[in-house]
């Protein structure tokens, strides 16, 4: 899910999120990204981005001891089923329930971290915006 954006001769990577990605994570309200200088080996967790929206099944979550049947984690897991989301059904005060989603951002190739998106510890929105523009991690 992350889209790591390389040009041809170029010797560094811009990495953000693809568009499916960005609809799955809802609004984010946490970012850990990796600091300047950072050395990463390919397939490695660089950054966590947390976002949360409603269910998808509108907001009525399952209370616990109700009869599940046997694919109730799929139900859950649904399009989050690939290797680096995790998704957990919570219950946010006057917001009811929601369903936090987080997403691990793998490093494409073995790096160095030459500059993290500052920017996006102040405008999370940004993350939801294309990695060429101002959505890069």
């Amino acid at each position: 899910e992350e889209e790591p954006e390389h040009r041809e001769g170029a010797d560094h990577f811009e990495v953000g999120l693809t568009d499916h990605a960005q609809e799955l994570l809802g609004e984010v309200f946490w970012l850990d990204l990796p600091a300047d200088g950072a050395v990463f080996r390919r397939n490695q967790v660089m950054a966590v981005v947390e976002g949360m929206k409603l269910p998808l099944d509108g907001g009525e979550m399952e209370e616990e001891g109700d009869d599940e049947d046997e694919d109730s984690d799929e139900v859950v897991a649904g399009p989050y089923m690939g290797r680096g989301w995790t998704v957990q059904d919570v219950t946010v005060g006057r917001l009811g329930n929601m369903r936090q989603v987080v997403r691990e951002v793998f490093a494409p190739a073995d790096c160095v971290v030459v500059e993290s998106n500052a920017r996006l510890k102040i405008d999370r929105e940004l993350v939801n915006t294309a990695a060429e523009s101002a959505g890069w991690l």
